[in-house]
Formats: C-alpha cells, structure tokens, sequence
C-alpha cells in the first residue's frame, strides 16, 4: 500500500515543490523576510543590476533609446557594454512589471522564478544520471541551495544559471545516443547561458569545452565519423556563431577602447584549495576561518564549502572509485578537478593567468564565481557516491533515504544570514522617488536633455547610492542621467565617478563635446 501510494505521481510534485519552498526558505527568504521588505546586498551591485534588468524592461516598451544605449552615463553611448546585459532575463523580470509591480518588488519576483528555474532544469539534468527521481530531487536541491552559492547572492546576476545543467546533460545525451537535435540543445542551452548572464557564459565556454572534449575520449568508440556527424557539427556551431554574433559584437567594439581588468588585480579573487573549505558567515554547524585570506580585500568571495554532504563524497572519492569501479565516475571527477585547476591559485602560481589571454576570458574579474558550474561535479560525485541507496524499486525505501539526505542537507548548508548584507527596499525607493520629485519639478518647460546628481558628502556611506538612485530615477523621468554604477568606465569619466562635483562634471562633459547648459544640476 505505502509503495503504491509513493509511487503516485501527484504526491512526488507535491513533495518537489515542498522541497523546493524548503530550500527558498532557508536562503532567499531569510534575506527578503516574508514580508519581502529587504534586499540582498548594498545599495550597490543588487540595484544595478535591478537598473539593467529595468532597462530592458524599458526597451520592450519602446521607452529607451535602443537597447544598448543605457539612460546613465549620459553622453555616452552603448553604455551597456560597460557590464553584463542580461537580455534572456527580460522575460522573467517583464512579467512582474506588466502586472504593476514596482521596480525592487519585480527584482524579487525574478529572483525567484530564476531560483526556482535553476531547481527545476537541475532535477531534469540529474534525473539522467540516477535511476531514482527521488535521488535526482535530492540533487536539484544541492544544487539549487548548497551553502557555496549563498556569496554568489552578493552579485545577484551570478544566480542565474538554469541553463548549466541542460548543457552538461544535453552534451552527455548526445554522445550516448549520437542524435543531433541532442547536440542543437545542447548548443541553443550554451547559446541561451551566455544571454542570460554572459559572464557565466564564458566560464562555461571554457568549461565546456573541457567536457566536450573529455566527453570525445569517454565516448569515441559510440561515434560514428559519418557525414551526419560533420553535417551535425558545423551546424550546431553556425547556428551557435550567428546568434551570438549580435550579442558578442558590441563587447568586441567596447573592448577596443575599454580595456580589461589586468591580471594582478584578479589575482584576490581566484581561489585557493582552502577557499573550498570555507563555510558561509553563520553557518549552523560549520565554524567560519580566515586562513589564507588575511589582508585579502575580496575574502568574502571566498566561502566556497559546498556543505559537509557533498564535500565528504568528494574527500571520500578515492574509496568510492576503489570499491564501485565505475568508468563514469571517475571521469566526471577528473573533469571537475582539471577545472577547479583551471581556476585555481597555488602560491603565485595559477593557471588562469594564461587562461585571461584568450578571447574574452580577461573580462572574468571574479574567479570565485567558477563555483556556479563546478557546484554541478560535486553534485554528480555526490549522486554517484549514493546512487546504490536509492536503486530499490521498493520506493518506501527510496523515500526514507531522501527524508533523511533532506533533513542532513537542510541542518547542512543552514545559516542564519544575519550578517549577509540587506537594505530595505522602502529605503531605496524612498531616494529614488525623491530624485524623481525634484527633477520633474525643476525640469518643467523640456530645457534639459539629462540631469546629474552632485552630493556634497562623499564619505557619506551612500557614496555608490547615489549613482543608482539616479540611474533608477532617469527610467521614471524617462530622461538620462550622467551619474552611472558599471563594471568598468571610460578613464575620462573617473574624475567624475570620484569627485562628482562641478569641475569634474564640466571636464566630462567637455570631453564629450556636450552642453553643461543642457543638464540639470541637483544637489545631495
């Protein structure tokens, strides 16, 4: 009886959107509060990010002027190549703005169903690779919420990941069955990342390509080199060149006058072995150290440890290949730790130091984040270190393992997050109505073409704000703004990013061959 009713279709749905809110409540939701009042972060990166999202938004209802023409940073042009663009999000933030939310409460909404995409297209990756969807469900979950990603909140942007592990598993389909619509998704999935967040996109172009070519190794005796293999593969390569064409070509434009970030400026930002030890601030169970990030700047970025469940599988990983023999195994785990070398730091030695050579690798100023796709390895050890637990076809068996990896996984990677940084949301949109108010006000008759907000306390604690709160405000007021919060800048416009005073606006806007006459000043 109790194995029929586990085997009902509609109690395991329920269950996974249970799991699912279990998760949500023990990160996202301790940040926002059930009230959803709070934010994730400073007034800094989370709002930009909400700016571009907000932007994008704008421009689908015809309210900018072309996309990658930003509001901010005015009189500069395609200002949006100044950081990530994330165009595939639109749909998933637009929703919540057509049904009239405001600006921070549409930012939480897609947050969420990203979160709950990333869940969701996780289970269908793992369900490949254990005969137990109540193993792949458990998976989804370590993959969704493991403490290691917890920092990544820090820079909301990185959250967004769901297509990861359609890549990974579409790649794997293919070389197991040789059919190319396996191949096209897997490129399309590839594709898709990179509109996403096109920083994730090129830490799983060079780490896909490892596993491509790992795969064409594991692999090689089911491949048939005919002419539907090479036909297969120029197209997916083709199709994948022409769509990333119009998204890649503004960045390449940019870069010829922008320079990226050099090399020993990354450096702080690579991991160390040890930063995989590092737990998440508060963790339940798990004590916080500083070793080897003393006097580091970026040591925040460095609490990698993906919990105790998945890091014993992975320190027990030689006892698991000696016992089980198994070929998949084993190839996964030497994929996942030639990549965590890639992106690793011994001494003064690391390999991303030539890796930041290639095209379009220099742009990844934060090498921590390679945790968004190695989260996938440790997974996989995980669910092949545990799959001979959930083999049974008794399914109460099943059930009783994936209760109890739940409860150990929940006591695991919880933490309180009372020291993860939060603002009010009231607060925010508080400044930026205020900044509205007042240019509307002194802006009537049309005489101004863009306004800048000037503070006059610099070291006020909301020195980055300001620029935000007048990027929010210029979508409102629907008119630019030169205040502008990017990942990088023309040099020319850092005296102004620094000092935002008159002199310093004067001097930008006299680079620009622009008339100060024609934008509003305004005092904080």
């Amino acid at each position: 009886m109790f194995n029929r009713l586990l085997s009902n279709k509609f109690l395991f749905w329920l269950i996974f959107v249970i799991t699912f809110l279990i998760g949500l409540h023990i990160t996202i939701m301790k940040i926002y509060g059930y009230d959803f009042s709070r934010m994730s972060g400073d007034m800094g990166d989370s709002r930009f990010i909400n700016t571009v999202l907000e932007h994008g938004y704008q421009w689908l209802c015809g309210n900018a002027d072309g996309f990658w023409n930003g509001n901010f940073m005015y009189p500069e042009k395609s200002t949006i190549t100044f950081s990530d663009n994330l165009i595939g999000n639109l749909p998933f933030y637009s929703i919540f703005r057509v049904i009239g939310l405001n600006e921070h409460s549409a930012f939480q909404g897609w947050l969420i169903s990203v979160v709950f995409l990333n869940f969701a297209c996780g289970f269908y990756a793992f369900r490949y690779f254990t005969q137990s969807k109540w193993q792949a469900l458990l998976a989804a979950f370590l993959f969704t919420f493991s403490m290691a990603l917890i920092s990544q909140y820090f820079h909301i942007q990185m959250a967004v990941r769901f297509m990861v592990p359609l890549f990974f598993v579409f790649s794997h389909k293919y070389f197991d069955t040789g059919k190319n619509k396996f191949l096209f998704l897997a490129a399309l999935s590839f594709v898709f990342q990179f509109y996403l967040s096109m920083y994730l996109g090129f830490f799983l172009l060079f780490c896909g390509a490892i596993y491509i070519a790992a795969l064409f190794v594991l692999k090689i005796k089911k491949l048939k080199f005919d002419k539907n293999f090479f036909i297969g593969w120029s197209l997916a390569f083709l199709a994948t060149g022409v769509l990333l064409l119009p998204l890649v070509w503004p960045y390449a434009e940019r870069a010829k006058t922008t320079p990226f970030t050099p090399y020993d400026q990354v450096v702080p930002t690579i991991p160390t072995i040890w930063s995989y030890f590092r737990p998440f601030w508060d963790a339940r169970i798990w004590p916080t150290f500083e070793f080897d990030t003393a006097g580091n700047p970026y040591s925040w970025l460095h609490l990698l440890f993906p919990g105790g469940l998945l890091m014993y599988c992975v320190i027990l990983l030689p006892v698991t290949l000696y016992r089980k023999r198994e070929k998949e195994l084993l190839w996964f785990a030497v994929v996942g730790f030639i990549i965590c070398f890639c992106f690793l730091r011994i001494g003064n030695f690391s390999a991303f130091e030539y890796i930041s050579k290639l095209p379009g690798m220099g742009s990844l100023r934060m090498v921590t984040r390679v945790i968004n796709i190695l989260i996938f390895f440790f997974v996989i050890i995980f669910i092949y270190t545990t799959r001979s637990l959930f083999s049974s076809t008794w399914q109460v068996k099943n059930v009783f393992y994936f209760c109890l990896f739940m409860f150990l996984a929940v006591y695991d990677n919880k933490s309180s997050l009372k020291d993860f940084k939060k603002f009010t949301k009231y607060e925010s949109l508080a400044r930026v109505r205020g900044i509205e108010n007042e240019v509307r006000q002194k802006s009537a008759g049309g005489k101004y073409k863009a306004f800048a907000i000037l503070s006059t306390t610099k070291d006020d604690g909301y020195y980055n704000a300001w620029q935000i709160d007048a990027m929010l405000a210029s979508y409102r007021l629907k008119m630019k703004t030169v205040n502008a919060y990017t990942s990088f800048s023309p040099s020319e416009f850092g005296s102004f990013w620094w000092q935002h005073n008159q002199a310093s606006l004067n001097d930008w806007l006299r680079f620009k061959g622009a008339d100060s006459s024609q934008v509003l000043v305004i005092y904080r």
